[in-house]
């Protein structure tokens, strides 16, 4: 059995187990960490990247994203939010595949909901992500919204 090792350049909770040796863990702790601080996350990204956003109370029915879109939506974000932080809970992984759960909370630069500007949103979640080639290629993930 492999020691668990912890993360120490990203906020981490103090439960947290991470076993950073897999690379996919590597890849999807760096993609998520450059998302923490408004990066150009979409250089992990494969050309043809999809993203699968599960059910939740933003997109009832769930989303589909391609790179394109994915790029839009992380650029949205900066409009919508004044801040974002991510803390990891666990992530573990296996050959091309990570899994990571995680909490995010972003503090709105505008109006959504019932909350206004300055106030906190917060959603705690699980991605998946597949790597091809040492690119993502696919992501999916589960959002769990505080109420809003």
């Amino acid at each position: 059995r492999r020691p668990l090792t912890y993360v120490v350049d990203m906020e981490v909770a103090p439960s947290a187990v991470v076993v950073p040796e897999s690379h996919a863990v590597r890849v999807a702790l760096d993609f998520v960490r450059t998302l923490e601080a408004w990066g150009d996350a979409a250089t992990f990204l494969a050309e043809d990247a999809i993203e699968e956003e599960m059910p939740n109370r933003i997109f009832a029915k769930g989303a589909v994203r391609d790179l394109g879109a994915m790029k839009a939506s992380m650029a949205k974000g900066k409009d919508i939010f004044r801040t974002q932080s991510y803390a990891v809970h666990r992530a573990f992984g296996q050959g091309d595949v990570a899994a990571v759960e995680l909490e995010w909370i972003g503090e709105l630069a505008v109006p959504l909901g019932k909350l206004a500007a300055g106030e906190k949103m917060r959603v705690r979640g699980a991605f998946v992500f597949e790597l091809r080639a040492g690119k993502i290629a696919r992501i999916r993930h589960y959002d769990c919204f505080d109420p809003f």
